[in-house]
């Protein structure tokens, strides 16, 4: 009987019981993983181009430097002739303006002829002939004002003209990049489209994966992507 009560105890210890661990349990749709191939390709690409005819003198920009778009200068033509031009330009135009400002005052100095002749020949001690003599005056005078404004407009127009084909003989990047290709070197003669560099943007990039057809009816517009890149 001791021998049978013994066993009965040894029983009853055993092992201990398991440990549970407790969860929240949810319903949720599991979506299968495709592993596609792909490609990134750069969402801009341009090869930039001079837009005059001239010497290269310098050039800015080697193969894999970052450029900043509408800033960086990529490379430099002979602007020389074309700021000689501008000096003459703005020189000519100085003289123009000074004719202007100086017909302006003899056109001041015949209205005030005139206005006197009219007040004399209202009180009867002038004749009718000084007046149409003093108004023949104004309007020569008034029409030498108008000719040497137009002279200015036009000078001004050119100025205008000049300093914009000297911007042109700076090539500028378009666009936040990196050169890929420089297609010039300093001494070399270009022509208008003649290609300077070629630049890529680097922000945003695109990535193009050929999805299988059996595999569109599960894609959405909108869905997330996990793209890994191989360094």
């Amino acid at each position: 009987a001791q021998e049978e009560g013994g066993d009965a105890g040894a029983e009853a210890q055993g092992a201990p019981p398991a440990a549970v661990r407790v969860g929240e349990v949810r319903q949720e749709e599991l979506q299968d993983r495709w592993l596609v191939i792909g490609r990134l390709r750069e969402a801009r690409r341009t090869r930039v181009a001079a837009e005059q005819a001239r010497q290269i003198i310098s050039v800015k920009a080697e193969e894999g430097d970052r450029v900043e778009g509408a800033k960086t200068v990529l490379a430099q033509i002979d602007d020389v002739a074309a700021k000689l031009r501008l000096d003459v330009a703005k020189a000519r135009l100085e003289e123009f303006e000074a004719e202007v400002k100086e017909n302006e005052a003899a056109l001041e100095s015949a209205q005030r002829e005139l206005d006197y002749v009219r007040q004399v020949l209202a009180s009867g001690s002038a004749r009718q002939k000084e007046v149409d003599d003093a108004s023949a005056v104004v309007q020569a005078t008034r029409a030498r004002v108008a000719a040497a404004a137009a002279r200015a407009r036009t000078e001004n127009a050119e100025i205008a003209r000049i300093e914009d084909d000297i911007s042109r003989l700076r090539v500028i990047a378009p666009f936040d990049g990196v050169v890929v290709s420089k297609e010039t070197e300093v001494g070399q003669w270009v022509t208008p489209g003649a290609v300077v560099a070629e630049i890529v943007s680097l922000d945003p990039i695109d990535a193009v994966i050929d999805v299988p057809e059996s595999m569109v009816k599960n894609l959405t517009v909108g869905d997330a992507l996990l793209v890994r890149i191989e360094s």
